[in-house]
């Protein structure tokens, strides 16, 4: 079974995505800031991230530069969900870590993102 980890202080957003993705077979792991994610990640060895980037304690950018310096997250599969318009410092950073796609929230169907997430994973 394949295992995601999303990291989301939005709790109906969050419940949402889970329940969805429990529906299609994923094993599911919640975090609710960056901080607490790394240290989920680092112990599940996910195959995929789901991020938000606003959050409490350690925003997403904090947390997917943190990841990238540790092994396990040199290659880690992460999709970034946030309701932020890419601006010029969002760009920058996206380019630089690498996550393989960036939703705006509010923009983005969920049988859109869905579809996404079982590309990426499979």
């Amino acid at each position: 079974m394949k295992k995601i980890v999303i990291i989301e202080d939005e709790l109906a957003y969050l419940k949402l995505l889970h329940e969805q993705l429990a529906l299609k077979g994923y094993q599911i792991i919640e975090a609710h800031d960056g901080m607490e994610g790394l240290e989920i990640i680092k112990r599940e060895k996910p195959d995929l991230v789901l991020l938000d980037i606003r959050m409490p304690k350690m925003d997403g950018m904090t947390m997917l530069d943190l990841l990238r310096k540790e092994e396990i997250g040199e290659t880690m599969k992460v999709i970034f969900l946030t309701n932020l318009e890419a601006d010029e410092k969002i760009t920058e950073k996206v380019v630089e870590e690498l996550p393989l796609y960036y939703f705006v929230k509010s923009d983005t169907d969920l049988d859109k993102l869905i579809s996404k997430i079982d590309e990426v994973i499979n």
